[in-house]
């Protein structure tokens, strides 16, 4: 009999120890969902009653291991009963952890019972040392709170939302078409008249190419042939050597990483292995502080 018992009071203690719940979306994104949606709006008082029912919880959890040692002792005596109660209670902890994922999808599934039998547990919210920082906790909330404030300009509002979105733009989103490079050959002989040309286009690097841009063999900077005089320049002096071209799926930031490393404001971009455009560092930036 005392087995039994003490086995119940352990399976108690094992689902109190298993109550644990936390909502996959931010509290922003819940309250926002809630204004439609009626399981959203269940999930939202749930969690203003959370605290509190978490604290009772915790605190039934203590009064069953209590009581869970109290019958080991009374079965087994202090140091038999206090070994097999140090043991049991260090099991039930064990499980309790291993069955939070079961315990949250119960919850889920049982809002309206807790909001309606256990809301009288609000009132032990206030034994929550809340944190005096601020919290935001999701992305979709911190947009929010700048795209409303009024403590920022709107080119800052630009900036820092174009900063976030950072992260989620490629290569291919800014880089110039491989139709609209401009380009010179390899063979070319860098004349005033050609170098008069290149600053009328309005471009300021040029991929040196050897047959067809696939097979480019390095970057003019109009910079390195400044100023413009009478006499021709050669190209072998002032090419630069061109870096690793980058595929045209990868991160903007890997672009930049790229460039640093070696050095470079421009890079090929590729497809495969064939070159489909260009990007440059003055492209990242127009990404940057572009407005909406």
């Amino acid at each position: 009999m005392d087995i039994l018992l003490i086995s119940l009071t352990g399976l108690v203690l094992v689902c109190l120890l298993a109550f644990r719940f936390q909502a996959e979306q931010s509290r922003f994104e819940i309250n926002n969902l809630a204004e439609h949606n009626k399981k959203y709006r269940q999930l939202a008082r749930f969690l203003d009653l959370y605290p509190g029912l978490s604290i009772f919880v915790h605190a039934l959890a203590l009064i069953v291991a209590i009581l869970l040692t109290g019958l080991s002792v009374n079965a087994w005596g202090l140091w038999g009963g206090g070994a097999i109660a140090f043991g049991a209670i260090l099991l039930s902890w064990l499980l309790g952890r291993m069955l939070h994922g079961v315990a949250a999808s119960l919850i889920d599934s049982h809002l309206d019972f807790f909001n309606r039998y256990f809301a009288w547990t609000g009132i032990l919210d206030k034994l929550v040392i809340a944190s005096n920082e601020p919290h935001i906790g999701s992305e979709a909330e911190l947009m929010h709170l700048i795209h409303n404030g009024d403590f920022l300009d709107d080119d800052t509002k630009d900036l820092i939302k174009n900063t976030i979105d950072f992260k989620d733009k490629s290569v291919k989103s800014v880089m110039t078409p491989r139709a609209n490079i401009g380009f010179i050959h390899s063979r070319d002989h860098l004349t005033p008249k050609l170098l008069d040309e290149l600053f009328s286009s309005g471009y300021k690097i040029f991929p040196v190419i050897n047959g067809s841009i696939d097979h480019t063999v390095g970057f003019l900077y109009l910079d390195d042939v400044l100023p413009i005089d009478q006499h021709e320049k050669v190209l072998a002096d002032v090419i630069r050597k061109a870096p690793p071209s980058i595929d045209q799926a990868a991160p903007l930031k890997a672009a930049l990483r790229q460039m640093a490393e070696y050095h470079s404001s421009v890079l090929l971009v590729e497809k495969g292995s064939k070159v489909v455009g260009l990007v440059t560092m003055t492209d990242i930036v127009r990404a940057l502080f572009r407005s909406e």
